[in-house]
C-alpha cells in the first residue's frame, strides 16, 4: 500500500515539472515569435488612438536609492537610482493562455524598442552588472511593457551660494527624450508615487538635509525641434552647526576678546597690545584657513564673507583703537611730568573746589581725559554695535533661507 502512495507521489512531482517545463518552453516561445523577423525595434510604437497618430506615452517612475557626495565647488553631486518606465507596444501583445502566462521577463534591452531617454544635467552615468546586469524587462499579455534599470549618475547642480552656509540648494534630475520630438514621444510622471525614497537616504547626505521633493513636467527646445521634458528637484537645507563650532563660535570669541582690551588699564600698554593684537591675527588666520579649507570660491558675496568680514571690522576698531588711546595717553603723561610741583598743587586745590557731581558716571566723563573717555564709550557701544549687527545678521539671512 505504501509503495502504491510512493509511485503516486513521484507521478504526480514529475507532472509538476514537466508543466513548469512546457510554460517555459512557451514563454520562450512566445518571446521569439512576438519579437521575431516581423518586429523592428528600431520603429516607434502606434499611439493610443486607432489611427496610431498620436505620440507614444511613457510614464516614469524613480526610485532614489542615495544622494551624496554634494560637491559646492564643482557644483555637482551624486545620485543612485533605480529608473522604471511604462508603456505599450501593441505589437508584443500576445496570447495569455487563459490567464496561465502573467508576464514574460527577459533582460535583453536590444529585443524590444525602449525610448530614447537622457540625463539633460548628467556629466558621467554608469549600469550596475554586479553580479548579472540589474535590468527588468516585462512584457504583459495587453503589449505594455515595463522596464527597469539602476544607474549610478554624476549630475550638475548649479547653486546660488549667497546665503552660504545658511542656504537651500535646488538639484535636480532631468529627464528628456532624445530623438522623438513632441508629437512622437510624451514623457509623462506615473500617476501614484512618481518618486519614491529609500528609508535610508538621509544617513548617505553628509551635509545637507532634504527637505522634500518635487516633480514638474518641462520642454527642451533645440534646433531639432521641441521635446518633451520630466525634472524631480530635490530641496536640500545644508546643515549648518558644523560651520557655528568652526566658524561662528570662534569669530565670536575673538571678537568679545578684543572687547576685553578695552578693560586693561592704559599703564599696561604690553598686556593690552597683546591682546588687541593677538585677536586680530588670530581672526586672520582662521578666515584666511577656513576660505582655503571648506569655502568654495564664487564671484560675489557669501553671507559668511559678510560674518567674517565684520568681525575683521570689530577686531580692528579695537587695534586701532588701542593705538590712538595710547598716543594720547603717553602725551598727557609727558605734560603731566613736564608741570611744576607748584602747578600741580593748584591743581589740585582747584580740584578740591570743583563741585561733585550728582551722577557718578558723568561726573568720572569730566574729570577724565580724552584716552579714557575713549575707553569709556568703546566700553559701552563696542558690544551694543556687535549685538546690532548680530540681530540684523540673523535676522537678513535666516529669513532670506526660510524663504
Amino acid at each position: 500500500m505504501k509503495l502504491k502512495y510512493l509511485v503516486f507521489f513521484i507521478f504526480i512531482v514529475n507532472l509538476c515539472f514537466r508543466c513548469n517545463a512546457a510554460k517555459r518552453v512557451n514563454t520562450m516561445q512566445i518571446l521569439d515569435s512576438i519579437t521575431g523577423d516581423g518586429y523592428d525595434n528600431r520603429i516607434r510604437p502606434h499611439g493610443p488612438d486607432e489611427d496610431g497618430d498620436e505620440p507614444v506615452n511613457v510614464k516614469l517612475n524613480v526610485y532614489v536609492r542615495s544622494i551624496s557626495n554634494i560637491d559646492d565647488v564643482g557644483m555637482n553631486y551624486k545620485v543612485q537610482l533605480t529608473l522604471r518606465q511604462e508603456w505599450n507596444d501593441e505589437r508584443l501583445a500576445y496570447d495569455d493562455m487563459g490567464g496561465k502566462i502573467r508576464n514574460i521577463p527577459t533582460n535583453d534591452l536590444h529585443k524590444i524598442w525602449i525610448p530614447d531617454l537622457f540625463f539633460a544635467n548628467e556629466i558621467t552615468a554608469r549600469y550596475h552588472d554586479v553580479l548579472t546586469p540589474n535590468v527588468l524587462i516585462r512584457i504583459y499579455p495587453n503589449g505594455n511593457v515595463l522596464t527597469s534599470v539602476r544607474v549610478s549618475l554624476s549630475l550638475s547642480c548649479p547653486m546660488n551660494l549667497k546665503n552660504f552656509p545658511l542656504d537651500r540648494q535646488i538639484c535636480s534630475i532631468i529627464f528628456v527624450s532624445y530623438a522623438h520630438p513632441v508629437d512622437e514621444l510624451v514623457l509623462l510622471w506615473r500617476e501614484i508615487d512618481p518618486v519614491e525614497i529609500t528609508r535610508s537616504l538621509t544617513s548617505s547626505i553628509t551635509e545637507f538635509h532634504l527637505i522634500k521633493y518635487q516633480t514638474d513636467y518641462c520642454k527642451s527646445r533645440t534646433k531639432t525641434g521641441e521635446y518633451s521634458c520630466l525634472r524631480v528637484d530635490f530641496i536640500l537645507k545644508r546643515e549648518a552647526k558644523t560651520y557655528m563650532l568652526l566658524v561662528y563660535i570662534p569669530n565670536t570669541m575673538l571678537v568679545i576678546m578684543a572687547w576685553i582690551s578695552f578693560w586693561i588699564p592704559q599703564k599696561s600698554a604690553l598686556i593690552r597690545s597683546s591682546v588687541a593684537v593677538g585677536s586680530l591675527l588670530a581672526l586672520f588666520f582662521h578666515v584666511v584657513f577656513v576660505n582655503g579649507i571648506t569655502l568654495p570660491l564664487v564671484p560675489y558675496t557669501k553671507a559668511i564673507d559678510v560674518w567674517t568680514g565684520m568681525c575683521l571690522t570689530f577686531v580692528f576698531q579695537a587695534f586701532v583703537e588701542f593705538i590712538f588711546v595710547h598716543c594720547l595717553w603717553v602725551k598727557k603723561q609727558r605734560q603731566n611730568n613736564s608741570s611744576s610741583d607748584f602747578e600741580m598743587k593748584q591743581l589740585a586745590e582747584n580740584a578740591s573746589h570743583v563741585p561733585v557731581e550728582s551722577n557718578v558716571i558723568i561726573s568720572y566723563w569730566k574729570r577724565a581725559d580724552w584716552s579714557h573717555r575713549i575707553d569709556i564709550f568703546f566700553r559701552i557701544f563696542y558690544p551694543i554695535g556687535f549685538g546690532i549687527f548680530n540681530i540684523c545678521y540673523w535676522v537678513a539671512y535666516v529669513g532670506a533661507d526660510s524663504e
